[in-house]
Formats: structure tokens, C-alpha cells, sequence
């Protein structure tokens, strides 16, 4: 790194009290290209030092992550409609996890959450009946010893619980197994509640929520 760039990478790790979210337009404009990149194997490295921009970006404002309210909405929704895209791809079959390739788009949006916080956060997540089971799928081709998927699966939890806080009816997708959608749930709760990452966080809110309809 050169003497100009150690200088801004300093300035950046040092706590400043910011006025807003000075660094919006850098970040979208990153953000646009990360998500033309990221599943593709060829430009990983492009994309792996866009993430890597976009979480210095989002540390320096650690301490002040309430000025990133007002461009939340547009920070998260391109990149949880991809997520989303993505589940839904891989539950029909469409598209296939490669272990050897670096999981960018769970890794920034478990970033941002991480600096904002689940609770502000995950009123961002797609929050339709449909995603229920889209959700449940998703997560049942996640291996759970695999430890480079902990952040899809805390994401998926996450927005699952967000899902069962939903007013419908669990048993419009039972079938003919009664009470089936309950106790997918619910499995899908215990069996991360044993995870010492945010797994368990987000294992333990999905189960408070679906319990408390």
C-alpha cells in the first residue's frame, strides 16, 4: 500500500464522528459492480476487494450506525433480491454450491447486518407468504457441518423468523400432513439451536417467534 492509500485506510480505521453517510455514493457504486461479479468464478478476486472496501466502509461508522438509516433500504434490498434469486435457484434445481468459491453476496449482507444490527436489518428481508417455503427449502440444502454456509444459514433464520411473524395460516402449506409447516419450522429452529455461531441467535428468534403465534 503506498503512502497516499495508508494515509486514507488510517484516517478510516480511526473513530470520526460523521455528520451522514459520506461514503453512500462509493459504496452503492461498489455495490452495483459486486453484484454483477460475485458468482462469477472468473472475477472472484474483483468482487472478494469490492467486499473488502464495503466492510472498511461500513466499520468506520460502527459507532454511528444510525446515519446509514436513511440509504438502508437501497443498501440491502439489491442484495437480499439475489439472496432471495439465488434461494430460489438452488431450490429448483438451477444452480449448484461450489465449496471451492468464497460465498461473497451471504458475507456482505451478514456484514451489514452486523453493523446495523438484526432488529434494523431484518425489517428489510422479504417478508411474503411465498418466502416460507422457499426459506425452509433453502435451508434444508445448506449443510449444516459445512463451516464456510454459517452466514447463509444465520440469514436464512433470520429471515425465516421474520416470515413466522406473518398473520396467515401455517397449514395452507401442510398438504396432506397436518401441522407439517410447524414442525419443518420448528426442526429447522433445534436443529442450529446446538451451533455456537449466530446460528444459534438466529435458530433461538425463529423458535420465539413461530412458538408465540
Amino acid at each position: 500500500m503506498d503512502p497516499p492509500q495508508q494515509a486514507v485506510y488510517d484516517r478510516e480505521q480511526d473513530p470520526v464522528a460523521f455528520s451522514y453517510f459520506t461514503h453512500f455514493e462509493e459504496y452503492q457504486k461498489l455495490s452495483t459492480r459486486f453484484l454483477e461479479i460475485v458468482e462469477d468464478q472468473e472475477q472472484n478476486e474483483e468482487a472478494y476487494n469490492a467486499y473488502r472496501r464495503m466492510a472498511m466502509i461500513l466499520d468506520s461508522y460502527q459507532e454511528q450506525s444510525y446515519l446509514l438509516d436513511p440509504f438502508l433500504e437501497k443498501m440491502m434490498n439489491p442484495l437480499l433480491q439475489k439472496f432471495k434469486d439465488r434461494a430460489r435457484r438452488m431450490v429448483e434445481g438451477k444452480a449448484s454450491y461450489d465449496r471451492k468459491m468464497w460465498q461473497g453476496l451471504p458475507s456482505l449482507i451478514h456484514h451489514l447486518i452486523k453493523t446495523r444490527g438484526a432488529k434494523t436489518a431484518v425489517r428489510f428481508f422479504p417478508h411474503t407468504t411465498e418466502d416460507l417455503e422457499v426459506a425452509l427449502a433453502y435451508l434444508s440444502t445448506q449443510d449444516a457441518t459445512e463451516p464456510m454456509n454459517w452466514e447463509t444459514r444465520y440469514i436464512v433464520l433470520l429471515w425465516l423468523s421474520l416470515v413466522a411473524m406473518l398473520p396467515f395460516d401455517l397449514a395452507q402449506f401442510d398438504g396432506e400432513n397436518p401441522g407439517s409447516t410447524f414442525e419443518r419450522l420448528e426442526i429447522a429452529g433445534k436443529n442450529n439451536l446446538d451451533k455456537a455461531g449466530l446460528e444459534r441467535e438466529g435458530a433461538a428468534l425463529l423458535l420465539t417467534r413461530l412458538y408465540a403465534r
